[in-house]
């Protein structure tokens, strides 16, 4: 007889052995699914880094502009408060002018 059929009837004599066969077709199988679980994780982890990353670099970029912004801001309003300071200064000098005219119109009457 062949071995391929001293092989077949080993195995029908011993149905452990088909047990165990089916086992390992098991094993290999859930190994199989482990291994396809741990390329998507792979794949999965490298995607959320790629797009960690660019969210990095968009909160950078918006921090950026709101420096220069912050900055802008800042600029302007001191260039609005010496503006203004100026104004309040031209005002009381105006104002002293005229203090100064009204009691002289008022010592010549």
């Amino acid at each position: 007889m062949s071995r391929l059929l001293y092989s077949w009837i080993d195995n029908r004599a011993d149905p452990s052995r088909d047990h165990e066969d089916h086992l390992e077709n098991v094993l290999g199988e859930m190994n199989q699914q482990m291994d396809d679980l741990k390329a998507d994780l792979a794949a999965e982890r490298s995607r959320l880094q790629r797009d960690n990353g660019r969210l990095q670099d968009l909160v950078s970029e918006i921090n950026l502009k709101r420096t220069v912004e912050v900055d802008s801001f800042k600029s302007e309003l001191a260039r609005l408060q010496e503006e203004t300071e100026e104004e309040i200064q031209a005002v009381k000098d105006q104002s002293i002018s005229m203090k100064l005219e009204v009691e002289v119109l008022t010592e010549v009457s």
